[in-house]
């Protein structure tokens, strides 16, 4: 592998990963990934070491940080040399204990955390699953809350976007806090992004939104990504059924929202 760090885009279903991605695969330099699941592998590596040297709560030791470090070194490269491209960029569903462990194997890696208002995310995701919610991620919402799709998916929404802001907090030098509809329009926030990741010299323009086709990067972005409906349409909680959230679940909603700088819902 060569010296460039790693970058990470770390984000949750329905969230704008599809579109980021259209914007990153412009520089040329990067082998950009979604789903790999390396993060993961490297937790799940240096689980097992902490608990062969008999230290399971305990940071890894030299030897176990050199081996897994390896591993994913290796892997990287053979990424990377396939395609020819300098520096790896992978695309994930967000994963604080793995991200830790990442960041902490390679500490110069850049984490873009991707963010979406809870309504729109949850409007995208229904508009994805007309038949009904299925699949292991959502099975434990539902279950709480069988008796709205609204509410479980809010749940939903917390759990994941609530894990991704407490990583960026925890670790505010590695990380770029990014909203989807920031990456509609707006051009600053695109300079900001390719300076924070050390690309360029000149950011591209965006490519265009596209209106069909299909999802390219799996349970990332869902089918609706590939067509995602301008932020003001429905619009982060216009005409959106926060009635049907219980109120402890609603103020955990507002109390993130107020941190990534959305409106706050009422019922």
């Amino acid at each position: 592998m060569t010296d460039a760090q790693p970058i990470v885009v770390l984000t949750y279903g329905h969230a704008g990963g599809g579109r980021l991605r259209q914007l990153l695969a412009t520089d040329d330099s990067l082998t950009i990934t979604a789903g790999t699941g390396l993060l993961g592998v490297c937790e799940q590596a240096a689980v097992m070491w902490r608990h062969t040297e008999g230290r399971p709560e305990s940071q890894l030791t030299s030897l176990g940080a050199v081996s897994v470090r390896s591993m994913a070194m290796a892997l990287i490269s053979s990424l990377t040399a396939r395609t020819g491209q300098r520096r790896w960029c992978e695309i994930a569903s967000t994963e604080p204990a793995a991200a830790e462990t990442f960041l902490g194997l390679f500490p110069g890696t850049r984490f873009v955390c991707l963010h979406r208002c809870c309504p729109d995310v949850i409007y995208s995701t229904l508009a994805a699953s007309p038949w009904g919610l299925a699949g292991p991620q959502y099975a434990r919402f539902t279950a709480t809350y069988p008796a709205s799709t609204v509410a479980a998916l809010t749940s939903w929404w917390v759990g994941h976007a609530g894990a991704l802001v407490a990583f960026e907090q925890a670790n505010p030098d590695a990380c770029l806090r990014l909203h989807y509809e920031d990456l509609l329009a707006d051009e600053g926030v695109r300079n900001d992004l390719w300076k924070f990741l050390g690309l360029g010299p000149e950011t591209p323009s965006l490519p265009p939104i596209v209106r069909s086709g299909p999802d390219d990067i799996g349970p990332l972005t869902g089918s609706s990504d590939a067509s995602a409906l301008p932020p003001e349409q429905p619009g982060c909680g216009k005409d959106f059924p926060a009635d049907q959230i219980p109120p402890d679940l609603l103020a955990q909603v507002n109390t993130l929202h107020a941190t990534l700088g959305y409106p706050r819902l009422t019922p």
